[in-house]
């Protein structure tokens, strides 16, 4: 069984009935293969468990995001045996957060951010770190996870929307997240965010926990392609 997001390549007969010869993980025995049929066989690269452009190209937006919490929802329920986080609920308390905390915040969306965006110059994060700490983080309301006083997790609210989910990254997978969720969740009777498309931990998190993807939308701050999220 391939491992999700291991290269594949699909051999297939391009000019006959489009039939599938075979999936290979060799990309030499691939060559091989349509050394036998060099006018009808061609092959294509593609990764286990995600679509490959050229099939879903042809969508809209709104199916192409439709697609990816499918495809995510799926990745989720074949990974059960992983869970994304422990069952034993974490033993902190979520609280309010106070101005004098909003450093220990900033400190944890930045190294959040960059663990989690990859596709994304870590210049770019560092250099919003002020506009989060003098502009957003005050203008939101905030709360935090804690542990013995000391500061794991936090999210931001701007009315109903989740601004901001984060988990410092040496403590994610011990439920942190769920437990804030659920606090968000307690606060509001709906809510919405949007997240990057190809942030996939983040996409299985939310639609786990009864995230909807509405709609996707190009994020004008870095061009990359984001889903906006609600619930319920």
């Amino acid at each position: 069984m391939p491992k999700a997001g291991q290269q594949l390549f699909v051999v297939w007969d391009a000019i006959g009935d489009g039939r599938v010869v075979g999936v290979f993980a060799d990309e030499k025995l691939t060559k091989e293969l349509l050394s036998v049929n060099p006018y009808y066989y061609r092959y294509y690269r593609c990764q286990f468990g995600q679509p490959t452009d050229d099939a879903i190209g042809w969508l809209d937006d709104n199916s192409k995001a439709r697609l990816a919490c499918i495809m995510s929802e799926a990745a989720y329920s074949s990974s059960r045996a992983s869970p994304v986080c422990s069952d034993a609920p974490p033993r902190g308390l979520v609280r309010q957060a106070s101005a004098g905390e909003i450093d220990r915040m900033v400190d944890i969306w930045l190294s959040a951010s960059v663990r989690a965006h990859n596709f994304i110059s870590s210049d770019f994060w560092q250099k919003n770190a002020d506009d989060m700490r003098q502009k957003y983080l005050p203008g939101s309301e905030n709360w935090v996870y804690c542990e013995d006083d000391l500061i794991l997790g936090f999210f931001s609210l701007q009315q109903n929307t989740l601004a901001a989910l984060f988990v410092a990254p040496d403590h994610q997978g011990r439920g942190i997240g769920k437990t804030l969720l659920d606090k968000a969740s307690q606060l509001r009777q709906s809510l919405s965010l949007t997240v990057y498309e190809e942030n996939r931990k983040a996409i299985d998190f939310y639609c786990h926990h009864g995230f909807k993807v509405m709609i996707a939308q190009k994020d004008p701050h870095t061009g990359h392609s984001e889903l906006l999220m609600t619930h319920p």
